[in-house]
């Protein structure tokens, strides 16, 4: 039995997450470790895809940790 929390991410993070491993966006066959990765890790999985940097997921957190602290 895995350690590994389940978080049972929506299908389109895993279709992005599935393009960035070099899959088809339908191939699930890699859905149950996607679906052991930590939120960090996915968002900075994303961001690289979308953004081509996975840098740019630091950079928006902190963003957004400087505009909650306005609110």
């Amino acid at each position: 039995m895995s350690n590994k929390e389940n978080h049972d991410y929506a299908p389109y993070i895993l279709e992005m997450l599935r393009q960035r491993s070099g899959l088809k966006e339908d191939d699930k066959r890699m859905d149950g470790h996607f679906n052991e990765m930590s939120p960090r890790a996915v968002v900075r999985e994303c961001t690289a895809w979308k953004l081509g940097d996975p840098a740019w997921a630091d950079y928006v957190v902190r963003l957004m940790g400087k505009c909650t602290r306005l609110v």
